[in-house]
């Protein structure tokens, strides 16, 4: 048995987007692409959205999904951001990250662009910085810093003489511009342009001053025709970075619109009850968890789903933690506390405010009935009439039946309770009151480890 949901291998620039596409992320890619083909202007989209959105996720399979459509001519580049924010110039890092990308035909045009932004490194973040900060302390980077030690005294006077004067800068930053647009250039006359599109993901979780630099350098450098940045960020963490860098009397959320053209965000995970029940049961099954359990995870969940949300995230919590449950709860003896122990084990993961309330067995009815959606058009076999009650939800009245022993400390309500639950809880354990069960799951069940 696995202990984590199967992690699908991803080849990047080779695996796009699966057939079974549970999170419905193809559309969403096929439309980005569009807008990234058709607009000429540079544009600095931000695919906006908190952890466990599903950015990575999206952004590492659109970079070749993209390239699978014949129509799509744009070059792709995914750029991880908090992989090289141990570095000093972010720029190293872009150009090396399109070097890589670039076919072998356009060797003449990386040369040029790597001969420019050498010129560039040293005054990059003066350069910058210089419109919002005042006029900032320059920054020497790692690897210039070796190759300006590794340089004739003679050749360090003559660079620091060159970047003293401001044609030298200007001229610098119109060969870096002109080589990217040479990039971008029909090969033959006739032909079209063909895009550049650099993703920059986990930009929000770099150093505040690295992640700053970053969009700096796309805004001043990078801002030529038919280059396009995607950024998978999450804006509010980007705006505590910018109030982190220059203190809380800047706009941060105006100083962000300088840098971002676009905004877009990933449908909630939330608003999909069907793609959370998809999920729940192809992972479970490939972990290899008992069918008698997954079963109970796969109702319980869709059971819960009516009035509470449960996303993909959730989901995979919800495997993990019932890959840790013994054994002995796959046997059908004990179907009272499989169905104990996973409810408690959801509800602490979605409804932790819940979860001392079912451990004590002292949460209301109200609550309960809410929580569970408890509804009698769903928990009666028979209408009013004595006729088949087409609602009825068999899974949810077992349920309801053997909480309702729990709650009730076994006293029956209206109806008997089912022979089952009657033997369950007089057989299994002998030495644990009914209101005792959750406390007792828990504490044998649940409380050993803990999901971190």
């Amino acid at each position: 048995m696995r202990f984590l949901p199967p992690d699908e291998q991803i080849d990047l620039y080779e695996t796009g987007f699966p057939e079974d596409d549970l999170l419905g992320r193809k559309k969403i890619s096929g439309r980005l692409s569009k807008l990234l083909e058709r607009i000429e202007d540079p544009l600095v989209i931000a695919l906006d959205g908190g952890w466990g959105t599903g950015k990575s996720y999206f952004l590492k399979r659109w970079v070749a999904e993209h390239r699978k459509v014949d129509s799509n001519k744009a070059l792709t580049v995914y750029f991880d951001a908090f992989a090289h924010d141990y570095l000093n110039e972010p720029l190293i890092g872009l150009i090396s990250a399109l070097s890589a990308r670039t076919p072998t035909k356009n060797n003449k045009n990386i040369t040029a662009l790597k001969s420019a932004a050498v010129k560039l490194i040293r005054p990059a973040v003066r350069v910058t910085l210089a419109a919002v900060s005042g006029g900032a302390t320059e920054m020497l980077g790692g690897a210039m810093a070796g190759a300006t030690s590794a340089a004739t005294s003679d050749a360090k006077d003559a660079v620091d003489k060159f970047w003293k004067r401001e044609e030298g800068r200007h001229q610098a930053m119109l060969d870096f511009h002109s080589a990217l647009e040479n990039l971008t250039s029909p090969s033959k006359e006739g032909n079209s342009h063909t895009p550049l599109v650099i993703v920059i993901d986990e930009l929000d979780r770099c150093r505040p001053d690295y992640a700053l630099e970053v969009l700096e350098i796309i805004k001043h450098f990078f801002s030529v025709p038919h280059v396009h940045f995607v950024l998978g960020v999450n804006l509010n963490s980007l705006e505590n970075s910018v109030t982190a860098r220059y203190g809380p009397q800047i706009d941060a959320t105006a100083y962000l619109q300088k840098f971002v053209s676009l905004k877009m965000t990933l449908p909630d995970q939330h608003e999909n009850t069907h793609t959370t029940l998809l999920y729940l049961k192809k992972y479970g099954q490939q972990m290899g968890l008992h069918d008698r359990l997954l079963d109970d995870l796969f109702h319980q969940t869709k059971i819960l789903l009516r009035r509470n949300s449960i996303s993909i995230r959730d989901a995979a919590k919800i495997l993990s933690t019932a890959s840790l449950l013994p054994d002995n709860l796959k046997n059908e003896s004990a179907f009272h506390l499989r169905v104990v122990a996973t409810t408690l084990l959801i509800t602490k993961i979605i409804r932790p405010s819940l979860f001392k309330e079912l451990v004590n067995s002292s949460i209301s009815q109200k609550d309960f009935d809410e929580y569970f959606d408890f509804d009698k058009k769903y928990i009666e076999p028979k209408t009013s009439t004595g006729e088949y009650n087409p609602e009825f939800d068999s899974a949810l009245w077992g349920l309801y039946q053997c909480w309702q022993y729990i709650l009730t400390g076994g006293t029956p309500l209206n109806n008997q309770y089912p022979t089952n639950v009657l033997s369950a809880f007089n057989q299994y354990p002998s030495n644990c009151e009914a209101k005792q069960t959750p406390q007792w799951v828990n504490e044998n069940y649940l409380n050993t480890f803990k999901l971190s």
